[in-house]
């Protein structure tokens, strides 16, 4: 990494945020932010495919908190147990946090590893 290019070490910042969400889940929605901040500032396309990369990751983080937020709700109101929607957000929800965490490391491993390797992010998914 050069020293003279600050580009590399803001991806690499991306990176830390996403490493420490895992630890501390509501970082992610730092991650989200500061990744739309510094898009903007990055001229390389390997780099930005990194930031393109993180972004997707962050993004779809937050709307699965936010699904499984509002599954946690519907599943422990006041609905009857025995009623169908209250099953199935049970069953959503725990699918989730069994998935969730593995995905979540996979994308920040993988992310990592090619930024190592300053190979581009070829796809956004998986």
């Amino acid at each position: 990494m050069d020293n003279s290019d600050p580009q590399p070490r803001l991806v690499l910042w991306g990176y830390a945020i996403q490493w420490a969400a895992l630890l501390m889940p509501p970082l992610i929605v730092v991650a989200l932010i500061y990744l739309l901040v510094i898009r903007s500032r990055l001229t390389s396309q390997g780099l930005r495919s990194h930031i393109d990369w993180q972004l997707t990751t962050s993004g779809i983080a937050v709307v699965l908190i936010v699904i499984g937020a509002l599954l946690f709700v519907v599943g422990m109101s006041g609905i009857n147990t025995d009623a169908p929607i209250s099953i199935i957000a049970t069953f959503i929800l725990v699918g989730l946090t069994g998935i969730f965490p593995v995905w979540l490391l996979y994308r920040v491993i993988w992310g990592s590893i090619q930024f190592s390797r300053r190979a581009p992010m070829n796809r956004l998914l998986p």
